[in-house]
C-alpha cells in the first residue's frame, strides 16, 4: 500500500479481517477507503478537464486520505422496504467513526498531527513512497516593461579596511529612464550613455593655458592630459625675455594623420601680427622632427583638430630643465568576494553582494572612486578641482576595501565602480587611467529576527534608549548579541558587514532586532535553518551573558526579498524563490536539473521526500513538515472506538431476493434564511379565515330580485360568522392534478368521514378525500398507532361528526381553532415545498368563502440576538378588492439581561425615583393652587396639561416596560419544531453518542414510519409539535405587542419631555422665545385651527363623495383627511392624479384640486405662518435689552461662588429674600413708615422694591443682621419680644453688618437723582420722538396740500385764459414766468457726513447687526429725511456718506436715528441722537462723536458712539431764490388779482 499513509504490508496484515458482509467501523475498511479515495483523486487529476483544474490545483490528495481517516462514514440509517406498502423501514442507525482523535477532518489539527507522527515507522523496501503526480497548468511568465513601475533608491554601502566609517551614496532615477534603458538594451540600440549624455562630475580642459603668452625662460605646453576633443583650436605664444632665439622640443606627439595639425610660426613682434611659417606636424613622434627653432626669439604654436577622431595629443618644452607632467599609473581593483545569484524565473545572473580591494604601486597624491548605475559603464572620475584628499569626495586609501550591495533594488541593474589615482603638479593635478569594476546587481535577501526582552531591572529607564553597558559586564548588549549571532552563523560565511543589530527600549521592555543580508536564497535557507535549530540556545546564551535581560517570547524569524518570486508550478531552487503560501517541492527535480517546482504549503508533508532541501519551511508554511514517511497501521488504529460490525438479521425483515438493505444518511436541517443571517424558526404557517355564506340583501328593484332568484345557490354573500367546515381536496387522488398518484389507495390515508359524499342513484357514495381541516381537528384521530396509515380496524371507528374527532383541548389554540392552517417546516426541500404549494393550489385552498389569508413566520438573527415576527395579511373585501398589508416586529428576549443588565436596572430605578419626585412636586403645586382658590388659573395654563400628560405617559412607560420584561422572562422555545407528520427525523447528539448501544443491539428503538416523505395528506401535522409552534408564535406576538406598546409610551414621553423642556426654558428671556411666542399666538391659533378644521373637513367630505368610489385615497373620511394633508405638504401628482381624474368629471376634479390648494395652501397656511411671525415679533420686541443666557449663567456662578465662600461681608440673594420677608413684618408701625419717608427725602442711594417700597442703608444693615442670625441659627436679642414699635435704625450695627449693607447698596442701590434724571431723559426722548413723528406727518400733509394747490392753480389758470382778455392773460403769464424763475427763501446749506458707528449691540442671534441711519432736519426747504445704505453683519459700520439740506430760518434740529434691518419682522430701533444746529458755528466743519440714546438698550449702549461731520454754509447756491424775487412774485400776483377784479 503506497500512498500518503504508506502502510507497510507487515503492519496492514495485523489489522482484524472482515467478518461479515457489511463492516461499518472496520479499521481495515476505513484505511482502504482512505487509500481508494486518495488514489481516485490522483487518477482524476493526472489529466483533468478544464472545470476540474481549479479543484485539482487546490486540494492535496493526501489531505483527502487523512480526511477520510478522521471522519469515515455510514452516518445515517439502514432501512428495508416494506413489500406491501413500499415504505422504507429503518433497521439500524449508525454515526460517524474516526481513527484520529479530532473529527474536524484536518490533518493539521494538533491532536491529529501528533497521532500521525506517533504512528510513524520505518518504510519497507517494497513500499517506498511514490512520487506525486499532479497536473499544473504552467504558463511561463513573461516580464514586460509594465512590471517595472515605481521610483526607487539605490544604495551602496562600503567599509574601509582601517576604519569603522559607514556611508551611503544615494541617487534616484525616474521610472521612465529605467524603461528607456531596458528597451534600448533589449532592442540593441545605442547605449544609454549615448542617448542620455555622459554622466560625469565635471569636464577637464584639454588645452591648458591656451591663448596665453609665455615670457618665462623655460616651460611646457600641451593639448591636455587626456584625449583632446573634436573641433579643437588652441594657440600659444612663446617669447622668453632677452632671448635671441627659442627652440621647441616635442616630448610626446600623437595626432590623427593628415587631419589634426600643430603649426609653428616665427614672429617679429610679441603679438605675432607679423609672422612667418616654420613647420607643420601631424601623425606620431617618430614621424616628425621633434626640434623646431625660431630665430627671432618669438614663436607661435597653433593646434587644430577635426570633428571625427581624437587621440592623445602632444606635449612640448622649451628652455633648459623643462619637463612635461606624467600621469600616475592606474590603480588595481581586485575582486575579493562576489556572490552571484540567478533568480529561477529570469534569464540573467546578478550579484547580490561584492567586496573589492583598491591597491596602487605608483606615486599618487590621493585616490577616489565614482559610482554609476543603469548601464552607464564609464562613470566619469577625474581629479580636477580637488587638490588634496581632504577636499575630494569619495576618497579611498591604498588597500581599502569597498563592500557593494543594494538592499532596495527590485530589478537587476549594472553598477560600476571607477577608481582613479590623482597626482598633483603644483598648478595642475593629473589623473591616472581609470580602473573599473562593474557587474549586474540585484537586491540581496534579508533575514530579520526579533524578540522582546524584559529590562525592568536595568538602571537606564529612559524611553527609546539602548540598554546600558554595565548590564553585560562593561560590554553593550548589542555587541554581546552580535557576537552570539556571528558565532552561530559562521558556517554560512556571513561577513560582519552583512549583520546589523539594534536594541530599542520602551520603559520596562526592549526589542532586540537583528538583520542579516544574505547573498542568495540558498544562504537564506541555511540561515533560517540554523536559527530555527538554535534560537532557544541563542536566547539562553544572551541570558547567561546579560542576566538582567530576560527574553519574553521565542525569537520571531522573517524573510524578505525584492526580486520576483515564482508562482505555483514554476521552477525554484529554494523555498524563498516561491511566493507566499508556497514551498519549493522536490518533485520533478531530476528532470529540471536539480531545481524543484513551487507548490502549495499543504503539499509539504514529509520533509525528506517533499522539500527541495529535505526540510519543509515552517517559517513560510507553519503547519507543514514533520509528517512520517510511513505509518504503522496498528499504531494508527490503536485507541479507535470504531466497532467492526453491526449485529442484526437482514432476512428476518425482508426476503433475500429483494437485495441488501439501503443506507440513508441522517437528516440535518438546512439553514433556511429569509435574508442573510435571518433564519426561519420552525415553519412558515399560512392561516385562512372563512365566512359562512348567507342570503344577499334583498333589492327593492323587481328585476334585480328576479336575477338573484335565477342564481340562487350559485351567488352567495359572506356572513359575519366564521366557517369551520372542512373543505377542499387532496390532489394526490385527483386525476386532473399533476400530483395524482394512481398507486395510492384513498382508504389507506383517509377515514370515511374525511371524504366527500356525493349522491349516486338515490343513495350516497364516498368520493374524493377532503384536503383541509381546521386547527381544532385531529388529523391523527384515526391513526391510533401513528404508522401513517389507516387500517380497516381504525377506519371502522364510529364517528358521526367532525366534533367527535376534535383534538384534546391542550392541543387547541382558542384564537386559531377555526382557522385552516398550512405549515411549511424547515425540513422540506425546495421540491417538497413546491409540491405542497401545488397541493394547496390544486386542492382549492382559496375559494369564494375565503375572508382573510395570513402568512406568518418567525426569524432569528444570531449576530444581533434578535427575533422578528413577520406577518402578511390579505383581505377579501366585499367590493372585490384584495388589499394586503404587512407587519414586521423585532424584539429581543434578553430584556434587562446580559452584561449590561446591571446598568440598565440602575438607570431604570433612577428614572422611577426621579419620576416619583417630579410627580410629588407637581401634586404639591396643584394643592397649593387649590388652597389659593386658583384652580381655574392652574388648569387654564396649557403647559400644566402637558405636565400631567407627560406624567401619565411616563407611568405608562414604566408599567409597559415591566409587562414587557415579564413577557420576555416567560419566553420558551424548543430546539426544533417538526410540525408536519411526515418528514425526516432530526439528527441528535444523543443518537450519535449512543451508537455503541445500537451496535450492541440494546435499547434499540424502531423509528416511526412518519420519518419518510409524504405520499399523500401532505399537511398532516404532529399535534404536540404544532401546539408548541403555535404557542411560540403566540409568545412572539405577545412580546412584539408589548414592545410596540412600550415603544409608543416611551416615544410620546420623549416628545412631551421636549415640550416640558421648552416650558422650563421660559425662566430666561431669550431662551423662552418659543414658549412665549406660542402663548402669545395661542388665541389666534385656536381660531385659526377652528377655521382650518371647517375648511379641511368640508373638502374631505367633497373628496369622499367625488372620488371615494374609485380612488383608494378617498375611500373613507379618515383616509380622505390623510390624503388632503399629504396634498398640503407634498404635491406628488404621480400618486393621485391619474386615479382621481378618472374618478370624477374633469371640471369637478380640477375645481376641487385647485380651489383646495389655493385656499388651504396659499391662504390658510400663510395665515398660520403670519400669526406665528407676528407673535414672534412682539415677543422679541419685549425681550430687547435683556441679558443673554451666558451672562445670567456667569452671574449665577459668581453669586454661587461667593455664597459658598460664606464671607462675613456678603449677603446672598437667598439671605436677602428671607430678610425682606421678616422686614415686611416689621414695617407695620406708622412711626417706621414716617421715618422711611424722611429717609427717602435724603440724597442717598436706595433700593427700590416692587410696590413702591424703598430700603436705605440702615434698613439693609438690619436685614443683614437678620440674615447673619439665620445663618448661625441664633436669635438676636433685639429681635425678641414685641418689635412693633421698634425702628431698624435704633439697632447698634456691627462692622460686618455695615460692610454687608454697603455691598448690597453697591449691588442694587440707585441714587434718587439718577432715577429722576433717567425718567426725565426718557420723557424728553419720548417728546423728541413724538416731535419727529409730528414733523414727518406735517411734511407729508404739506406735500399733499401743495399738490392740491398746484392742481387748483392749473384749473384756475385754464379758466382764466378762456375768460379774461388777452392783455390780462399776458400779464398773468409774465407773473408766472417770474414766479417760476424765482426761488424760495433759503437761510443757508447744511452738509452732514455720516462717518461711522462703533460698538453697536448685537441685535440678531446670528448676523449680529445690520445697521442703517435715518437723518431728519426740521423746517428745511426740500426733502427733510434721508436714509443711509445698510451695512450688513457689522457692529462697527463705516458709511462716509454725505447728505445736504437747504436750511431756512426755522431750521434748528438735526435728528439721526440708527436702525437694525430685519427681513422677517419690523426693523429694530438701536438708538437716536439730537444735534442742536444753533450750537454749530457757520462755515466751519465740526466733527461730533455722540452717544446713542435708547432706554430699552441702556446698558448695551454705554460704549456705543456715532460719528458725524456737520458743516453749515451761509451762502446760497447758484440758482436759489432771493427775498427780492419772492416780493416781485407777490406784486405780480396782486396785479393779476386786480386785473381779474376789473
Amino acid at each position: 500500500v503506497a500512498s500518503l499513509l504508506s502502510l507497510t504490508p507487515s503492519s496492514f496484515s495485523v489489522l482484524p479481517p472482515m467478518t461479515s458482509t457489511i463492516e461499518y467501523g472496520n479499521v481495515r475498511e476505513m484505511i482502504k477507503n482512505a487509500i481508494f479515495g486518495e488514489n481516485s483523486l490522483k487518477t482524476m487529476c493526472q489529466a483533468p478537464t478544464d472545470p476540474l483544474k481549479a479543484f485539482c490545483n487546490t486540494f492535496n490528495p493526501e489531505d483527502v486520505g487523512y480526511l477520510l481517516t478522521s471522519k469515515y462514514g455510514l452516518r445515517g440509517k439502514i432501512e428495508l422496504k416494506d413489500s406491501l406498502t413500499g415504505v422504507l423501514v429503518p433497521i439500524v442507525e449508525v454515526g460517524y467513526c474516526s481513527i484520529l482523535p479530532n473529527m474536524s477532518g484536518s490533518p493539521y489539527a494538533a491532536a491529529n498531527k501528533a497521532k500521525i507522527i506517533q504512528s510513524g515507522t520505518s518504510c519497507d523496501s517494497s513500499s517506498r513512497r511514490r512520487r506525486r503526480t499532479r497536473f499544473v497548468g504552467n504558463i511561463p511568465r513573461e516580464q514586460t516593461l509594465e512590471d517595472l513601475s515605481g521610483t526607487h533608491i539605490q544604495r551602496v554601502s562600503f567599509v574601509e579596511k582601517d576604519s569603522t566609517l559607514r556611508g551611503d551614496v544615494r541617487r534616484g532615477k525616474d521610472q521612465n529612464d529605467v524603461r528607456d534603458y531596458l528597451r534600448a538594451r533589449s532592442q540593441g540600440q545605442a547605449s544609454y550613455q549615448e542617448t542620455h549624455g555622459k554622466v560625469s562630475l565635471r569636464s577637464v580642459s584639454n588645452c591648458p593655458k591656451t591663448g596665453q603668452t609665455f615670457t618665462e625662460a623655460g616651460g611646457y605646453l600641451t593639448s591636455g592630459f587626456s584625449d583632446y576633443p573634436d573641433n579643437s583650436y588652441c594657440d600659444w605664444i612663446i617669447a622668453p625675455q632677452g632671448a635671441s632665439n627659442v627652440t621647441l622640443t616635442f616630448q610626446s606627439f600623437e595626432l590623427e594623420s593628415w587631419y589634426d595639425y600643430v603649426t609653428v610660426y616665427s614672429c617679429t613682434v610679441i603679438d605675432c601680427s607679423d609672422k612667418s611659417w616654420l613647420a607643420e606636424f601631424t601623425g606620431y613622434l617618430d614621424e616628425i622632427d621633434p626640434l623646431v627653432t625660431s630665430p627671432t626669439g618669438i614663436m607661435k604654436v597653433v593646434f587644430t583638430s577635426d570633428d571625427i577622431v581624437h587621440w592623445r595629443g602632444f606635449c612640448a618644452t622649451w628652455g633648459d630643465g623643462a619637463a612635461c607632467p606624467v600621469n600616475p599609473d592606474a590603480p588595481i581593483v581586485t575582486k575579493l568576494h562576489e556572490f552571484w545569484v540567478r533568480p529561477v524565473l529570469d534569464t540573467y545572473e546578478a550579484v547580490t553582494i561584492a567586496e573589492v580591494e583598491v591597491v596602487t604601486f605608483s606615486k599618487f597624491t590621493y585616490m577616489r572612486y565614482a559610482l554609476s548605475t543603469y548601464g552607464d559603464t564609464n562613470p566619469t572620475c577625474d581629479c580636477v578641482d580637488w587638490q588634496d584628499e581632504t577636499s575630494c569626495p569619495n576618497t579611498v586609501k591604498n588597500g581599502s576595501k569597498i563592500l557593494i550591495y543594494n538592499q532596495n533594488l527590485k530589478y537587476a541593474d549594472y553598477w560600476t565602480i571607477n577608481v582613479v589615482a590623482c597626482l598633483s603638479y603644483g598648478d595642475v593635478t593629473l589623473p591616472s587611467s581609470s580602473s573599473y569594476y562593474w557587474k549586474e546587481f540585484v537586491a540581496p535577501p534579508l533575514v530579520t529576527l526579533t524578540f522582546p526582552i524584559n529590562v525592568s531591572s536595568v538602571a537606564n529607564s529612559s524611553i527609546a534608549s539602548p540598554v546600558n553597558v554595565t548590564t553585560c559586564g562593561n560590554v553593550s548588549a548589542e555587541e554581546v548579541w552580535r557576537k552570539i549571532v556571528e558565532d552561530r552563523l559562521n558556517s554560512t560565511q556571513i561577513l560582519p558587514q552583512q549583520l546589523s543589530v539594534n536594541i530599542s527600549r520602551n520603559d520596562a521592555m526592549a526589542v532586540v532586532t537583528s538583520q542579516v543580508l544574505a547573498t542568495s536564497n540558498f544562504q537564506v535557507t541555511a540561515i533560517v535553518n540554523i536559527l530555527l535549530d538554535y534560537r532557544v540556545q541563542m536566547q539562553q546564551a544572551l541570558m547567561r551573558a546579560c542576566p538582567l535581560l530576560i527574553p519574553l517570547q521565542d525569537m520571531a524569524i522573517r524573510t524578505s526579498s525584492l526580486f520576483t518570486k515564482g508562482s505555483r508550478g514554476q521552477a525554484c531552487e529554494t523555498h524563498y524563490d516561491c511566493s507566499e503560501g508556497m514551498f519549493c517541492s522536490k518533485q520533478g527535480s531530476s528532470s529540471t536539473g536539480g531545481t524543484g517546482t513551487c507548490d502549495l504549503c499543504s503539499f509539504c508533508k514529509v520533509d525528506a521526500s517533499d522539500a527541495i532541501d529535505l526540510r519543509c519551511p515552517t517559517i513560510k508554511c507553519p503547519t507543514s513538515g514533520h509528517f512520517p514517511a510511513c505509518v504503522d497501521a496498528e499504531k494508527l488504529t490503536s485507541g479507535s472506538s470504531c466497532s467492526s460490525d453491526f449485529i442484526f438479521s437482514v432476512w428476518e425483515y425482508r426476503d433475500e431476493s429483494e437485495g441488501p438493505p439501503k443506507i440513508v444518511p441522517p437528516f440535518e436541517p438546512k439553514n433556511r434564511e429569509i435574508t442573510p443571517y435571518n433564519r426561519i424558526v420552525g415553519a412558515i404557517v399560512i392561516s385562512q379565515s372563512r365566512m359562512k355564506p348567507e342570503a344577499c340583501a334583498r333589492s327593492e328593484n323587481k328585476y334585480v330580485r328576479s336575477y338573484m332568484e335565477s342564481v340562487k345557490g350559485i351567488v352567495n354573500c359572506p356572513s359575519t360568522t366564521l366557517d369551520d367546515t372542512p373543505y377542499g381536496y387532496d390532489p394526490s387522488f385527483m386525476t386532473f392534478s399533476s400530483m395524482y398518484n394512481p398507486k395510492l389507495a384513498t382508504e389507506k390515508f383517509y377515514a370515511p368521514i374525511e371524504r366527500h359524499v356525493i349522491d349516486s342513484g338515490g343513495g350516497t357514495e364516498l368520493s374524493f378525500p377532503i384536503g383541509f381541516f381546521p386547527q381544532k381537528y385531529d388529523t391523527n384521530f384515526f391513526d391510533k398507532n401513528n404508522d401513517g396509515f389507516i387500517s380497516q380496524e381504525e377506519a371502522a371507528i364510529n364517528v358521526s361528526s367532525f366534533k367527535q374527532a376534535y383534538k384534546d383541548p391542550k392541543y387547541i389554540l382558542p384564537s386559531d381553532e377555526d382557522t385552516f392552517k398550512l405549515y411549511f417546516d424547515e425540513r422540506l426541500t425546495q421540491m417538497l415545498a413546491q409540491n405542497m404549494i401545488q397541493f394547496a393550489q390544486d386542492g382549492s385552498y382559496i375559494d369564494s368563502r375565503t375572508e382573510e389569508v395570513r402568512v406568518e413566520f418567525l426569524t432569528y438573527n444570531a449576530p444581533k440576538n434578535i427575533f422578528a415576527h413577520h406577518q402578511f395579511v390579505f383581505n377579501w373585501q366585499k367590493t372585490g378588492r384584495i388589499p394586503w398589508n404587512y407587519n414586521v416586529n423585532s424584539f429581543s428576549v434578553d430584556f434587562f439581561a446580559g452584561p449590561g443588565a446591571g446598568v440598565q436596572i440602575f438607570l431604570f430605578v433612577l428614572i422611577v425615583l426621579f419620576l416619583l419626585i417630579n410627580t410629588y412636586m407637581e401634586i404639591t403645586e396643584l394643592l397649593g393652587e387649590i388652597r389659593k382658590y386658583n384652580l381655574s388659573g392652574y388648569l387654564s395654563h396649557p403647559f400644566n396639561w402637558i405636565d400631567w400628560t407627560h406624567f401619565a405617559f411616563m407611568w405608562g412607560t414604566i408599567i409597559t416596560c415591566l409587562l414587557h420584561y415579564q413577557d420576555c422572562r416567560q419566553f420558551d422555545m424548543k430546539a426544533n419544531y417538526p410540525v408536519l407528520f411526515y418528514g425526516p427525523e432530526y439528527g441528535s447528539a444523543a443518537r450519535r453518542k449512543g451508537t455503541s448501544t445500537v451496535q450492541s443491539g440494546a435499547d434499540f428503538e424502531v423509528p416511526m414510519i412518519k420519518s419518510g416523505n409524504a405520499k399523500a395528506r401532505h399537511f398532516r401535522t404532529d399535534n404536540q409539535a404544532e401546539i408548541n409552534f403555535l404557542m411560540l408564535l403566540e409568545q412572539a406576538r405577545a412580546i412584539s405587542d408589548s414592545m410596540n406598546l412600550y415603544s409608543f409610551f416611551a416615544g410620546v414621553s420623549v416628545v412631551l419631555f421636549v415640550l416640558r423642556m421648552l416650558k422650563s426654558l421660559d425662566f430666561q428671556e431669550r431662551m423662552g422665545l418659543v414658549t412665549r411666542t406660542i402663548a402669545r399666538a395661542s388665541s389666534d391659533l385656536w381660531h385659526f385651527m377652528l377655521l382650518f378644521g371647517v375648511v379641511f373637513y368640508g373638502y374631505s367630505v367633497v373628496g369622499y363623495m367625488l372620488f371615494g368610489h374609485q380612488y383608494e385615497g378617498m375611500k373613507d373620511m379618515s383616509t380622505a383627511c390623510l390624503t388632503l394633508l399629504i396634498f398640503l405638504l407634498s404635491l406628488d401628482t404621480t400618486q393621485f392624479y391619474a386615479s382621481m381624474s378618472h374618478a370624477a368629471p374633469d371640471g369637478a376634479f380640477h375645481i376641487f384640486l385647485w380651489s383646495y390648494l389655493f385656499i388651504a395652501f396659499f391662504i390658510l397656511l400663510n395665515v398660520f405662518l403670519a400669526i406665528l411671525v407676528d407673535a414672534y415679533a412682539k415677543v422679541k420686541e419685549e425681550t430687547e435689552g435683556t441679558t443673554g443666557l451666558v451672562e445670567d449663567l456667569l452671574e449665577t456662578l459668581w453669586h454661587g461662588m461667593r455664597r459658598m465662600l460664606r464671607s462675613q461681608q456678603f449677603v446672598s440673594n437667598q439671605m436677602l429674600e428671607a430678610a425682606l420677608v421678616r422686614e415686611r413684618e416689621l414695617l407695620k408701625s406708622k412711626e417706621s413708615q414716617r421715618r422711611n419717608i424722611e429717609r427717602g427725602l435724603e440724597e442717598e442711594k436706595m433700593i427700590l422694591l416692587p410696590g413702591g417700597v424703598s430700603l436705605d442703608t440702615y434698613e439693609l444693615a438690619a436685614l443683614a443682621r437678620r440674615a447673619f442670625a439665620k445663618m448661625s441659627d441664633k436669635v438676636h436679642p433685639d429681635d425678641e419680644g414685641d418689635e412693633e414699635g421698634k425702628d431698624s435704625s435704633d439697632y447698634l450695627l456691627a462692622e460686618d453688618e455695615i460692610v454687608a449693607s454697603a455691598d448690597l447698596m453697591n449691588r442694587y442701590g440707585t441714587e434718587p437723582t439718577e432715577i429722576a434724571e433717567r425718567r426725565k431723559d426718557e420723557l424728553m426722548e419720548l417728546y423728541d420722538m413724538e416731535g419727529v413723528r409730528r414733523q414727518i406727518a406735517m411734511q407729508i400733509g404739506q406735500v399733499k396740500l401743495l399738490s392740491s394747490q398746484k392742481r387748483m392753480s392749473d384749473v384756475i389758470t385754464r379758466i382764466g385764459k378762456e375768460l379774461v382778455p388777452a392783455a390780462i392773460a399776458e400779464t398773468a403769464e409774465k407773473a408766472e414766468v417770474a414766479y417760476q424763475s424765482a426761488a424760495p427763501t433759503v437761510a443757508g446749506v447744511l452738509r452732514v457726513q455720516l462717518v461711522q458707528a462703533t460698538n453697536l449691540p448685537r441685535m440678531d442671534l446670528l448676523s449680529g447687526c445690520d445697521p442703517y441711519c435715518m437723518l431728519f432736519v426740521n423746517a428745511c426747504s426740500g426733502l427733510s429725511t434721508f436714509a443711509s445704505e445698510v451695512i450688513t453683519k457689522s457692529v462697527n459700520p463705516v458709511w462716509k456718506q454725505d447728505f445736504e439740506w437747504n436750511m431756512t430760518s426755522q431750521t434748528k434740529v438735526l435728528s439721526v436715528t440708527l436702525w437694525d434691518k430685519d427681513d422677517v419682522t419690523s426693523d429694530d430701533l438701536v438708538g437716536s441722537v439730537q444735534v442742536d444746529l444753533q450750537d454749530i458755528p457757520e462755515d466751519e466743519p465740526r466733527e461730533l462723536t455722540l452717544s446713542l440714546q435708547n432706554q430699552k438698550l441702556f446698558k448695551k449702549l454705554r460704549d456705543t458712539r456715532l460719528v458725524l461731520i456737520v458743516h453749515k454754509l451761509k451762502e446760497s447756491r447758484e440758482g436759489e431764490a432771493t427775498p427780492r424775487a419772492v416780493t416781485r412774485r407777490e406784486e405780480l400776483e396782486e396785479d393779476v388779482i386786480e386785473a381779474l377784479e376789473d
